[in-house]
Formats: structure tokens, C-alpha cells, sequence
């Protein structure tokens, strides 16, 4: 029951612009943030253009299909134009050197595996989130000895507040259980509070604040109208990563059934 997914959501380096006679979405596959110079590769993802190019984790672009990118750039719009098969130079600064790569461009991989090829597997994301209701902190590094299901959304999405609330039944029946269910947006609490108060929802919901060293689509692409879910079980570990629609909102049941698996699994330890 799962569509192709965050990001996606969350979080690469994707595209929307492709091939017009196939509209299929190309991609670089590396996640970034700023840089002092450039942009900073935080991530490569494998079997991607920049995984065969040689780009590298911890690389500073400067120089993107010919075009300079100082601290700040967008990227998205250098890779849109391009269609797969296209070969894209890339300039970055490794070890005080500049380096000088080159990538073929390649179909985008759909949201879902992204996020899951990030996230599942691994320790909670280093981020936090303030709930609305009470400005309480929640720290995601910290949720271990419980259960938690987090519905991360772009703030431009009215509609997802329908999907995150499907939650609501789930949590209400583990209300005495050692669990954590909470929504997340990349917005300051007084626009969340304005948010919520156009799309009210029936679990709590905070402002999230990323990690600086990570990219800002990390968990949830802004660009992307879909929730993001994650469940992390008792160990804090993450379980399942998920991006849900609107109009999918019985793909979250998905995402209970990863989270009632990690509840029992605590239980018995």
C-alpha cells in the first residue's frame, strides 16, 4: 500500500523538470547545506550520478554546470533544466584543492526509498521539536524506552493536516502506553499557531529546529505536498520512514502497524 515517497520529501537533490517527452525527474543524489565558499555536501547517495562522479561527503561546491554557487545557492534550479543522460561539471574544493568532477545525470529515486535509505536503520535524526500547546522540547536524540510516531509536513501543505491527524485514533488508544506521537514543521511557532488554527489536528504538533549540519530538507521537503512519517522504537532507533499524500491517508495504517511492532517488541524487553 505504500507510494513512492519524503521527500520525495525529504531531502536530496532532486528535480521536477525532465525529458518532455517522458517527464522523467533527474537528479544529482547528494543532500547539502552552506558552506563557507560554496554549498557543502553533506550526503551522497549510492548508485546516483555524483556516487559514480567521485563526490564526496564533506565537499564544497563552487561551481555548478558552469555557473559559481556561493554560500546560500539553491542548486535545484541548475539541475532542472537537464534531462537524463545529460552530463553536468561540477567544481569542488577538497582538501584546500579544487577538484574538477563530472556527473550523468540520472532518473530521480522516488521520495519513499530516499527517506528510507536515510533515516531506517539509524539513530533518530539530530532535531527538536517545540510543541505548540505548551512550548515543551522535544528532543528526538533523546526518545529512547518509548515508542514515537513523528508526522513531519511542508508548511505550505493545508491538506496534510488531514493525513497527519489519521493518528489520532492510533494515539488515542496508546494514550497510557509508552509512546510519543507528534506532528513537525519547518515554522516558527507563530506560524504554526496560525497553521493550526486554519487546520486544527488531533495529536500535538511543534516547531521543528534542525540540526545546522543538516540539509533543511533533511526529514521533509518543503516543496513536496506529502507527510513524512517515522517511527523509532525503544532503542531510538528508526523503524520505518514513510511519505504520505493526501489521498493516501490509508497508507498511515502502514505506519501503525511499524509502530504497535516496535510497542510489543519493547514490551518484552
Amino acid at each position: 500500500m505504500r507510494r513512492s515517497l519524503l521527500a520525495a520529501a525529504l531531502i536530496a537533490l532532486g528535480a521536477t523538470a525532465a525529458r518532455a517527452d517522458d517527464k522523467v525527474p533527474v537528479w544529482l543524489g547528494i543532500g547539502y547545506t552552506n558552506g563557507g565558499l560554496g554549498v557543502v555536501v553533506t550526503e551522497v547517495h549510492e548508485e546516483t550520478g555524483a556516487a559514480a562522479a567521485g563526490v564526496k561527503p564533506g565537499d564544497e561546491i563552487v561551481e555548478l554546470g558552469g555557473v559559481q554557487t556561493p554560500a546560500g545557492t539553491d542548486l535545484k534550479p541548475i539541475i532542472s533544466p537537464l534531462k537524463v543522460g545529460d552530463h553536468l561539471k561540477i567544481k569542488v574544493l577538497r582538501g584546500g584543492k579544487v577538484v574538477a568532477l563530472e556527473a550523468v545525470m540520472l532518473p530521480r529515486m522516488p521520495d519513499s526509498e530516499i527517506v528510507q535509505r536515510r533515516l531506517v536503520g539509524k539513530p533518530a535524526p539530530e532535531f527538536a521539536i517545540t510543541r505548540a500547546s505548551d512550548d515543551a522540547v522535544v528532543d528526538l536524540r533523546a526518545i529512547k524506552g518509548k515508542v514515537a510516531i513523528l508526522a513531519f509536513f511542508p508548511p505550505s501543505c493545508d491538506r496534510c493536516a488531514g493525513v497527519v491527524s489519521e493518528l489520532g485514533a492510533w494515539a488515542s488508544k496508546h494514550d497510557r502506553d509508552p509512546v510519543i506521537v507528534l506532528g513537525g514543521t519547518p515554522l516558527e511557532l507563530p506560524g504554526l499557531k496560525s497553521f493550526l488554527s486554519r487546520n486544527p489536528m488531533v495529536i500535538p504538533v511543534g516547531a521543528l529546529t534542525r540540526d545546522p549540519d543538516r540539509p533543511s530538507d533533511y526529514i521533509a521537503d518543503a516543496s513536496t505536498q506529502a507527510v513524512t512519517f517515522v517511527v523509532i522504537d525503544g532503542k531510538g532507533l528508526v523503524r520505518l520512514a514513510s511519505v504520505v499524500p493526501p489521498g493516501a491517508e490509508d497508507e498511515v495504517e502502514d505506519v501503525c502497524v511499524a509502530a504497535e511492532r516496535a510497542l510489543r517488541t519493547l514490551r518484552r524487553h
